[in-house]
């Protein structure tokens, strides 16, 4: 065959191959994801989302649709999966998560982890733990944690002759909390009405205070099938906290409101990064400490796969880019002032938050305990919380002792739970 035979043979050939890659390049283009996201994480988390979706495509080529939840997420995402238009990914708070996770509505991203080689082990063990199912499954991956601390205003403890929880180290405990209390806890101008306090919302987080007395109110912390809310300890915790609302009356009477800003408050052990109170001067330390341990709340956040999504890896890609990068964790935390998930990250907080407290690395080192804790994910929530919230009104507001309570709730949950594991 001549030359310009074969040249015009094998022409067809290379044009053919660019039409196939161009059209490959268009497709990748064309990929669209769905990220439904939970609204009450707020407009900033939205604008953070949004942002990074705008860079993400520009990298990949995969155009993601951020689209907010309205009223109730969890009833929407369910709907939405139950009519066959399910989105891609989502990013769904833990607790509001149990019931997709029961039903193993999100894909297991332990293949998608391994593979890509996720650095988890430099993410608090807690956060992890708490987006892991009872059988391994990792229905989640965290981009930011809030490890709840100590915050405490520096000037009144300074002004009461007080030691602050940071100064008093390894000596801030139970004990130390409640005679704190006391002494902060006060009328200033003597006209006969307490205008400061000790502590706020100090029964806010009472799972707190049942881990630092060296146990938890169920079996596990996800999908619990025991009861142990009338065990000792778990007595212990619940009658510390009474002592301190109904006894020692420390407790700010704003039950729902952070009124660390008015500088009438002493501390709280009930808050995390990015809460901020000025002009207050405040620090920050570790949680106090229990009979059992400094235990303390890690509330991991960030995204989950939806299982019958029919563009799975695009939507990895998502999370992964989100998630698997330290400078995108930085981007994450410069926009909405949260902590990442990541250590090597974490440590490099403070180039991106504003008003960070003196000890902020207490942060780090509450998130990295090994007292730390997720929040329980409770398959059977819908029947079990309000049964719990309405009994632990009783002892909030003194009307009942804790040890008729807590078996009262001990029995119904019971109850609860063995109805549901008959069902199975």
């Amino acid at each position: 065959m001549c030359k310009k035979c074969e040249v015009l043979h094998i022409a067809p050939a290379w044009l053919l191959l660019l039409v196939l890659t161009a059209n490959g390049i268009a497709a990748a283009a064309q990929t669209e994801i769905t990220h439904f996201m939970y609204a009450s994480h707020n407009v900033i988390w939205q604008q953070y989302l949004e942002t990074m979706a705008s860079r993400f495509e520009a990298t990949t080529g995969i155009k993601v649709n951020i689209v907010p939840s309205s009223g109730n997420y969890r009833e929407k995402l369910m709907t939405l999966i139950a009519a066959g238009v399910p989105p891609d990914v989502t990013d769904a708070h833990p607790v509001l998560a149990a019931p997709l996770v029961k039903q193993k509505l999100f894909e297991d991203l332990r293949p998608y982890v391994e593979r890509d080689r996720i650095p988890v082990q430099e993410m608090a063990p807690a956060a992890i733990a708490g987006t892991t199912g009872p059988d391994g499954y990792l229905w989640g991956l965290p981009v930011s944690i809030l490890p709840i601390v100590t915050i405490f205003n520096v000037d009144l403890f300074a002004q009461n002759g007080l030691p602050n929880p940071r100064q008093l180290g390894e000596n801030w405990t139970w004990d130390t909390l409640r005679q704190s209390a006391r002494r902060l806890t006060g009328d200033v101008n003597g006209d006969g009405v307490t205008d400061t306090w000790g502590t706020s919302r100090i029964h806010y987080r009472w799972e707190a205070q049942v881990h630092q007395a060296g146990t938890l109110v169920y079996d596990t912390l996800v999908n619990p099938t025991k009861s142990n809310w009338n065990s000792p300890a778990t007595l212990q915790a619940f009658e510390f906290l009474n002592e301190l609302l109904n006894v020692d009356k420390v407790n700010s009477p704003n039950y729902q409101v952070n009124d660390m800003p008015q500088e009438t408050v002493g501390f709280t052990v009930v808050d995390g990064p990015g809460t901020i109170y000025l002009p207050a001067v405040w620090d920050v330390t570790v949680p106090p400490k229990g009979p059992a341990n400094r235990s303390s709340r890690v509330n991991p956040d960030g995204f989950q796969v939806i299982a019958l999504s029919e563009k799975k890896e695009a939507a990895w890609q998502w999370v992964k880019f989100l998630v698997g990068s330290v400078e995108n964790q930085m981007e994450m935390a410069r926009i909405t002032q949260r902590l990442p998930s990541l250590r090597q990250a974490m440590q490099r907080y403070p180039t991106v938050a504003s008003d960070l407290p003196a000890n902020w690395p207490a942060y780090i080192e509450t998130a990295f305990s090994p007292d730390a804790y997720a929040g329980y994910v409770l398959f059977n929530a819908e029947a079990i919380d309000p049964v719990v919230n309405s009994h632990l009104s009783n002892i909030w507001n003194g009307r009942a002792a804790p040890a008729t309570i807590l078996q009262q709730i001990h029995e119904q949950v019971s109850a609860i739970m063995d109805y549901y594991a008959q069902q199975q």
